[in-house]
């Protein structure tokens, strides 16, 4: 039978029945799709003529439709809260119109996605394609290399890709990144609107400036300066509504991209990346970071802001939906928060609110260090969409994976529908560089804190290799206003790169079965013990001054110096 929309269960019995070859007519009529269109645009803009198709019903590279005749594709994706329903959504009755595809889906929550996809994998019931799966490295080789589940692209992306090839001529090192040991590649990456986006420095944290203002102060650089604002924010009625205890000075979430309120802040003590797994490269040699006395210190510093009561306690177990409630509250009630883009937490059509809240240079410590964690080109591991043994039209899928790749389908699944979110340009009008002209305005951009179910646009349910579309887009008049948030992002970005930490970046590792579970084991028994420390640092449960050495044999029990060491030998034996 079809994959149907179904939440899945802890049982995963749905049997599937395959019977096409190529892109051969299906037996059922009644799907097909009468409105056949007479030509096609293809992804450098120029019209082709329709019904170019080789022996197997597919056509040139570039052209649209993908397939002569209806398909159908099995497909595996999950759906994030602010998706309204994924089997009706614009995008696949988009991409069904134009490519000749229908899509059979088989949908799970995002919550819990990856370990069901691996019950899937485990059962040997699972779809022809599988979308936003958060495939690692270690995956890649496990599914693929191993078990014969994903099936090599090479063939296929060098037969029918041309977008994917562009991403690959813009930058040379992306290829290499995606190529397992076998010389295989088993999957397309994620990479976010050419790869350095506001994305490439995530730890921030935003300060609103109307509260400066109001307590008469400013931005602080320093970590004592900052205690200082914090301190007026909680006792000087900063918001100005006549009460004095309602004032929360810096509130956060977990769960979320970059909102930990500790990620920042720890940074004015010393390099400090979990994203990295605890490891610093610089020079060829990997080190630790969750045992420095760096740590020590800043957990000290931010234990005692939270004593003071200048830590909004629920910032350390609250998701990001209790963080935009706070942040969008009728009286503005919160001074600072940290993560990624201010949309987290505010709503960017809110105008006034908006505008009030700006992003913190990093701050310097007590022993003068003064840096930020920053990603120096673009990184690409792992996988978001894969083809697996089942599929019966792996030419078909590679050509709709190549579409994801392309500017006008990263623009569409991402930002939404022309004359809808978006439309083309103002004559004259530039990009986010000021130089280059746009061909692109926003008309209405929402933002996690829109608190928007939608339909119109897929966010990080699937993307994939991305040109730099973001920059195509006009920046005219402030840069506050809400047309303009991708580059006022990006300029906040910016202004965060001269404090880029002296480290480098540590490439992607592609590990054999054995060495991928090892460290995978040993990764997620750190990452935990870590951050409940930290946490437990942090509120008082445990004494950063009597508990230091007990959690440092913790550290020792996990094997951390071991797993640094092995970190050390693959990236020897991948890069050396």
């Amino acid at each position: 039978m079809m994959f149907k929309k179904k939440a899945i269960a802890l049982l995963l019995t749905a049997a599937m029945v395959f019977s096409m070859t190529g892109c051969q007519k299906q037996e059922n009529t009644e799907e097909k799709n009468e409105t056949q269109p007479a030509s096609a645009v293809n992804e450098s803009g120029t019209v082709e003529e329709a019904g170019k198709f080789d022996e197997n019903g597919i056509s040139a590279p570039g052209e649209l439709p993908i397939c002569e005749e209806p398909i159908t594709i099995s497909v595996f994706v999950k759906e994030t809260a602010d998706i309204a329903d994924i089997t009706q959504h614009t995008v696949f009755k988009e991409l069904t119109e134009k490519t000749n595809i229908q899509f059979d889906f088989l949908v799970v929550p995002e919550d819990g996605a990856k370990e069901k996809l691996n019950m899937l994998l485990a059962s040997g019931d699972y779809p022809e394609v599988i979308m936003g799966g958060g495939f690692t490295n270690a995956d890649l080789v496990k599914y693929g290399t191993g078990e014969g589940i994903l099936i090599p692209l090479n063939d296929l992306i060098e037969k029918q890709c041309v977008n994917l090839k562009e991403r690959w001529a813009d930058n040379p090192q992306i290829k290499e990144m995606m190529t397992s040991p076998d010389g295989n590649i088993y999957g397309i990456p994620a990479m976010d609107s050419g790869g350095m986006p506001h994305g490439t420095i995530s730890y921030k944290l935003w300060m609103n400036t109307e509260w400066l203002k109001n307590v008469g102060m400013d931005m602080p650089e320093t970590t004592e300066e900052f205690r200082q604002v914090l301190q007026a924010f909680k006792e000087q009625d900063a918001n100005g509504n006549g009460d004095p205890n309602d004032e929360i000075p810096l509130s956060g979430a977990t769960g979320t991209w970059a909102a930990d309120i500790y990620l920042f802040l720890l940074n004015a003590f010393d390099y400090f990346n979990p994203d990295n797994g605890y490891l610093k490269l610089k020079d060829g040699e990997i080190s630790g970071t969750a045992d420095t006395e760096g740590l020590k210190k800043g957990l000290e510093y931010i234990s005692e802001l939270y004593a003071d009561g200048l830590i909004d306690p629920a910032a350390l177990t609250q998701d990001s939906s209790q963080l935009v409630a706070l942040g969008n509250k009728e009286d503005v009630v919160l001074g600072a928060a940290s993560c990624g883009h201010l949309g987290m937490f505010v709503n960017i059509e809110d105008g006034d609110r908006a505008k009030a809240y700006d992003n913190l240079l990093p701050l310097e410590g007590p022993d003068g260090y003064r840096g930020i964690p920053a990603q120096h080109g673009p990184q690409v591991s792992g996988a978001e969409f894969v083809i697996t043994d089942k599929c019966q039209n792996p030419e078909a899928a590679i050509k709709l994976a190549d579409l994801f790749c392309s500017e006008e389908w990263s623009v569409r699944t991402q930002v939404g529908i022309k004359g809808k979110q978006w439309d083309d340009a103002d004559e004259g009008t530039f990009g986010a560089d000021g130089e280059t002209p746009a061909t692109r305005k926003y008309l209405n951009l929402t933002t996690d804190a829109s608190n928007e179910t939608q339909d119109y646009k897929l966010g990080w349910v699937i993307r994939l290799l991305e040109p730099d579309w973001k920059t195509t887009f006009q920046v005219v008049g402030d840069i506050n206003e809400p047309g303009n948030y991708e580059a006022r992002l990006l300029q906040c970005t910016e202004k965060l790169r001269p404090y880029a930490a002296d480290v480098d970046d540590i490439p992607p590792f592609f590990l054999d079965e054995e060495t991928g579970t090892q460290i995978s084991s040993m990764k997620t028994a750190i990452d935990d013990y870590v951050r409940a420390s930290i946490v437990e640092f942090i509120t008082g449960e445990k004494s950063v001054e009597k508990d230091w050495d007990k959690y440092l044999a913790g550290l020792d029990k996990l094997q951390y110096s071991d797993y640094i060491a092995l970190n050390q030998k693959v990236y020897d034996d991948n890069y050396k």
